[in-house]
C-alpha cells in the first residue's frame, strides 16, 4: 500500500465515477472517486480506503483539519496502523485530545512492534505535561522493543 509523501503534487485516484469528492487547495489538488455509494460513505474496498487515507493526508498537510477528520471518518471504525496514528495528528490539531490518545493507542495496539508509535504517544504526552505518562510509554517500548536504538535516544 503506498502513501503520499510529497508536498505540492497532484492526487489522482479514480476508481470509478459514481461517487466523487473533490479538494482543491493553493498548494494541493485531489480528488477521490469510489466505485459505489457504499464506499463513498465508509465500507469499499482497499483502494477506496487508501484513496481516502490519501486525501485526508493532503487535506491535513494543507491545513485543512475540520476536512481531513471528514474525510477519516468512514475508516475509523476499523483503521489500520497508519490510518490510526493519521487520525491522532488530526485530532489533536483540532484540541480533542482525549480521541488523539484513544487513535495512538489504536495504533500501539495494532501494531505493537512499531517504535514510531510510542515515541509519538510520549510527544502527545509530553505536549500536555503528562511528563510520567510518557515516560512510562518509552519504557513499554523499549520493553518490547529492546533492540531499538531510537527509543533510547528520546
Amino acid at each position: 500500500m503506498c502513501r503520499m509523501q510529497q508536498r505540492n503534487c497532484e492526487i489522482g485516484l479514480y476508481l470509478a465515477n459514481e461517487e466523487t469528492i473533490k479538494y482543491r487547495n493553493s498548494n494541493w489538488v485531489g480528488e477521490l472517486s469510489c466505485t459505489d455509494p457504499s464506499a463513498a460513505a465508509g465500507g469499499g474496498s482497499g483502494a477506496s480506503a487508501e484513496a481516502r487515507y490519501n486525501l485526508a493526508l493532503a487535506q491535513m498537510r494543507a491545513g485543512q483539519k475540520k476536512e481531513a477528520a471528514e474525510t477519516l471518518k468512514p475508516l475509523l471504525s476499523s483503521p489500520d496502523v497508519d490510518t490510526a496514528l493519521l487520525a491522532s495528528d488530526v485530532f489533536e490539531d483540532l484540541d480533542d485530545t482525549p480521541q488523539a490518545v484513544s487513535f495512538m493507542r489504536r495504533a500501539i495496539v495494532l501494531d505493537p512492534m512499531r517504535p514510531d508509535s510510542y515515541m509519538r504517544f510520549a510527544e502527545l504526552c509530553m505536549l500536555h505535561d503528562s511528563y510520567q505518562t510518557g515516560i512510562d510509554m518509552v519504557s513499554a517500548g523499549i520493553a518490547r522493543l529492546p533492540h531499538d536504538s531510537g527509543l533510547y535516544l528520546t
